[in-house]
């Protein structure tokens, strides 16, 4: 009997029984050594108490050249009592990082993907979905047949699966419920969660799209601070300083503390959000800005600014919000609630006008400055845009979702 229990670029390890066993190792086409035999399998010799040489049935390679950068194929041949056994797979050897191509991926993965998918991946249109498939499928392909040395890869998996943990722990501790609103004892109203009852209006998901795309534009080296208009309780500030303290980033943070502008609503008093992030974020990386965003703005010069997240509700509080986005990065984006699948249509980013409509001062912002935008929907309410011409994409919620889980704890993976 024979099992190949795991393999990637390090190395190889499953159990063979057998009185007479051996396993020769190649690699696209040529022979690079031979397994060791002879590690203790209890759970093996359990499972096969009759099988021989199952209590030390463990066979173990580690990888030490003949991989090529990219895809290598990989064959076993094992023999265990006369009989062969020919096992074939695919593996992915390191490539040497590097820094070119605009896509969603940060860009040190930029070599790799060349090497699975070719020179194509340069010029790729990842705001299509099946073209998008094709690189994250080749990522995940890479967390589960890689090198652990990836650097640029692990760096980046490991990155998000930690903001993830925070992120979802965060949101499972922080307060429920807004005793604030006038909506919080109203029974009329409760099965229909009205507007400012609950505490999180944000979900972690669509804060970890946000902090991917953080990641990306970091390994780009962009300068800058991250800008938040609109905290409510403070969750999202949580969230987006965790991040930023991750990657060594400060956050401005700018609220009323009073509610929406002449709506009241979804007030978080001052006191109360810097507690709840000193409790569950990052206070080191975050700057309070009280007061309405056409007063708070007014101290401000012009600086570099990373990228905004913005949850501001109304027509009026964008307008103000688009006051700042000269100093956006080109390469950068923006984030905004209230934003609709409906929005986004084959890149293209549109919203009627309304009081309530959050895109088009921030659309209008742009053209005065003649740049054309792409976007996406990504998560519930919150998408991105970008500026078209040297603006970074962003990833998609369900490539992330599929990276994300390909490195998840196989138990821990459902959410």
């Amino acid at each position: 009997m024979f099992t190949v229990d795991d393999y990637n670029a390090d190395h190889i390890f499953g159990w063979i029984t057998g009185e007479e066993r051996s396993i020769c190792i190649a690699v696209n086409g040529s022979v690079v050594g031979t397994a060791t035999i002879g590690f203790p399998r209890p759970d093996v010799a359990k499972e096969y108490p009759d099988a021989p040489n199952a209590e030390l049935s463990g066979f173990r390679y580690i990888f030490r050249n003949g991989l090529r950068p990219g895809r290598n194929n990989i064959n076993i041949c094992a023999t265990s009592d006369g009989v062969k056994i020919d096992w074939k797979n695919e593996i992915v050897g390191n490539v040497s990082a590097a820094s070119f191509g605009t896509t969603p991926f940060p860009p040190g993965l930029s070599p790799l993907l060349v090497e699975l998918l070719g020179e194509a991946f340069l010029t790729m249109n990842f705001l299509d979905d099946n073209v998008e498939r094709q690189a994250v499928e080749a990522i995940v392909f890479a967390i589960h047949r890689g090198s652990r040395n990836d650097r640029s890869l692990w760096k980046y998996v490991s990155y998000i699966t930690r903001v993830w943990y925070q992120f979802a722990a965060v949101q499972r501790q922080f307060p429920v419920f807004n005793v604030l609103s006038r909506f919080i004892d109203d029974v009329e109203y409760a099965p229909y969660n009205p507007v400012d009852v609950y505490c999180i209006q944000t979900h972690p998901f669509s804060m970890l799209a946000l902090a991917s795309h953080l990641y990306v534009l970091k390994e780009h080296n962009l300068k800058g601070r991250v800008f938040e208009f609109g905290c409510f309780k403070g969750y999202s500030t949580c969230c987006i300083s965790l991040a930023c303290r991750e990657l060594g980033l400060q956050l401005a943070t700018f609220d009323s503390f009073e509610g929406l502008p002449g709506a009241g609503g979804y007030k978080g008093e001052f006191e109360e959000v810097k507690r709840n992030v000193e409790t569950y974020g990052a206070p080191q990386v975050v700057e309070f800005n009280p007061g309405f965003f056409s007063e708070s703005l007014q101290n401000f010069h012009r600086e570099p600014v990373f990228s905004i997240f913005m949850d501001v509700d109304f027509e009026i509080s964008a307008t103000d919000v688009a006051k700042v986005i000269p100093w956006i990065a080109r390469e950068g984006a923006v984030f905004s609630d209230e934003t609709y699948p409906e929005n986004f249509l084959a890149g293209k980013v549109g919203m009627e006008k309304s009081e309530i409509a959050v895109l088009p001062p921030i659309l209008d912002a742009f053209a005065t400055l003649g740049r054309e935008v792409r976007g996406r929907h990504l998560h519930e309410n919150v998408g991105a845009l970008w500026e078209a011409d040297k603006g970074i994409p962003v990833l998609s919620a369900t490539g992330l979702r599929r990276i994300l889980l390909a490195s998840l704890p196989q138990s821990l993976a459902e959410f």
